[in-house]
């Protein structure tokens, strides 16, 4: 099957199709202070949860991640338990059953 010119080199470059025509996502890594450790592009139309892994890998391991609720996956829970990170995400609403209980930011269990 022949590919149009330019197609191929997409992936190589983090651009990615969506709605709004071909965008990149920048995916950043903070402190508690909003600075930026690390820093990564995607193409839009990959999941965030696919390069939590290797964005996380870049830094030194901290001892809380705090992450929305794209981030809920019991594999990258593993991969922060490994690294001794406690992972405080909240569950969606939609799941059935909550993979693990989380502390939140404010000390509460949820």
């Amino acid at each position: 099957m022949a590919r149009k010119r330019g197609e191929g080199d997409a992936c190589h470059q983090a651009i990615g199709r969506s709605r709004g025509g071909r965008t990149t996502k920048i995916l950043t890594l903070c402190d508690e202070q909003g600075c930026p450790h690390a820093i990564l592009l995607t193409g839009s139309n990959v999941a965030d949860i696919t390069a939590a892994a290797t964005l996380v890998s870049a830094v030194t391991p901290p001892s809380k991640l705090v992450g929305d609720k794209g981030y809920d996956a019991n594999h990258l829970r593993g991969f922060l338990a490994e690294r001794g990170t406690a992972a405080v995400i909240p569950a969606p609403r939609c799941a059935r059953l909550p993979s693990r209980r989380t502390q939140s930011a404010t000390g509460c269990t949820t």
